[in-house]
């Protein structure tokens, strides 16, 4: 069972695990804790999500993380050279 006070790594995983078998619900769980916890998930597994979402049906969820990696584009200093 998934627990709230798992430490950040362990939800790490739990998304990475989700995102691979592609389930939509869990990976948003595991995302939303991830954020809740002051972690930022890798920008590669932020998009998988993103088409992930836009395959559920999850428009609104998908629409929210496309913003959130545009905000971060323009952020100075995050960007990869």
């Amino acid at each position: 069972a998934e627990r709230p006070d798992a430490p950040a790594v362990v939800w790490q995983l739990l998304f990475r695990e989700a995102l691979r078998r592609e389930d939509a619900e869990r990976s948003l769980r595991a995302y939303d804790q991830l954020v809740r916890l002051g972690v930022s998930p890798e920008p590669e597994l932020s998009s998988e999500l993103c088409q992930l979402c836009s395959k559920a049906g999850k428009l609104d969820r998908a629409a929210a993380l496309l913003h959130l990696e545009a905000d971060r584009e323009r952020q100075p200093g995050k960007r990869a050279a």
